[in-house]
């Protein structure tokens, strides 16, 4: 059986097909996938975060962005349910961008991953609205996983709808 929705890579972002989806990210009959974009400006620990994802959450559908700018692009588009962000992108800041994806979407988990694990930017990050703070030196790919895999099982993701 061919998976409901076959993400296709493009200029090394990975999309859905357009209408493959609806707003509730089904178009009928199939098994709910959890889409998480990547919001990080390093291309090497993007790679890492989406291999690290794709590994271990076979109900995960991916799409990235290196800056905010292409970050509220796939907003609209992609409809994320799962938000990884960087504080800190070239043009512009994460936890603003944080804000502006709570504003739009409430129900939107973000997981705001730093190298700067300072008590003033865990609370601004979840001042923001993040609803998770994580350091990329100090977390493992077990942890990534078993948190992504927590938010897809309370996002009723990998239930054949």
């Amino acid at each position: 059986m061919n998976p409901p929705f076959t993400p296709v890579p493009v200029e090394g972002k990975v999309v859905v097909r357009q209408g493959a989806y609806g707003p509730n990210g089904l178009s009928g009959g199939e098994t709910r996938m959890l889409r998480t974009l990547i919001v990080e400006d390093n291309a090497a620990f993007r790679e890492s975060i989406k291999d690290i994802l794709t590994a271990h959450v076979p109900t995960i559908l991916l799409c990235e962005a290196g800056s905010c700018r292409e970050a509220r692009e796939r907003m609209d588009e992609f409809l994320p349910m799962v938000v990884f962000m960087d504080i800190r992108l070239p043009d512009g800041s994460g936890l603003e961008l944080t804000r502006e994806f709570k504003r739009r979407n409430p129900e939107t988990v973000v997981i705001v991953l730093t190298n700067y694990d300072l008590p003033e930017y865990r609370k601004a990050a979840f001042n923001s609205g993040a609803s998770y703070f994580l350091v990329k030196d100090a977390v493992s790919p077990e942890e990534i996983s078993a948190l992504v895999q927590s938010v897809a099982s309370q996002k009723g993701c990998g239930a054949h709808l």
